[in-house]
């Protein structure tokens, strides 16, 4: 009996030795998962936007603004009678606006298009930095108009808990005319 106790409790301990691995293994497999999934969302919206031609659709800005900023979240279904439903693949549309009540936000999506002139890449003479800081106005004249900026933002909508927070990820690129 004596024998059993003792046999137990090396179990037990070795156990409890074990079960802080497991754990960081599982937090870690939820990381690397989020990881890929925002990076996929993000060089997908990315590569849709590249594909378009250069002065049509969304990479078209308002006359006189200088960026287009579009948010599109997803978000898990509202609660129903069912729990275990809510557990299931989120809504796979991407939706523009805020979530209705009882839905939670997966994924926020923000795409961010500015665009600039070929003097925009002369670097600093100080520096020698390349800044594109002088973004021109929807509405300036496509002679003028030499480069995109497309920057698209992929935002976790998971609290930060025992796996950690969601993930995030800026994808930015130039699509030259």
């Amino acid at each position: 009996m004596l024998e059993v106790l003792i046999a137990t409790l090396v179990m037990s301990v070795i156990a409890l030795a074990v079960l802080p691995l497991l754990l960081r293994g599982v937090a870690n497999n939820t990381q690397g998962s989020e990881a890929s999934q925002t990076a996929v969302f993000a060089s997908s919206e990315l590569e849709s936007l590249l594909q378009m031609p250069f002065d049509r659709g969304p990479l078209v800005l308002a006359d006189g603004a200088t960026e287009r900023v579009t948010v599109e979240t997803q978000v898990l279904p509202a609660a129903t009678d069912t729990p275990d439903l809510v557990l299931e693949t989120p809504d796979a549309r991407w939706r523009a606006g805020e979530p209705t009540s009882g839905e939670a936000v997966q994924w926020r999506r923000t795409t961010r298009v500015r665009q600039f002139g070929l003097t925009d890449l002369i670097p600093d003479s100080a520096s020698g930095i390349t800044a594109l800081d002088s973004p021109l106005p929807g509405g300036t004249a496509a002679e003028f108009v030499h480069l995109k900026q497309v920057e698209v933002r992929i935002e976790g909508g998971r609290a930060a808990g025992a796996l950690g927070a969601g993930q995030d990820v800026t994808v930015r690129v130039l699509k030259a005319f």
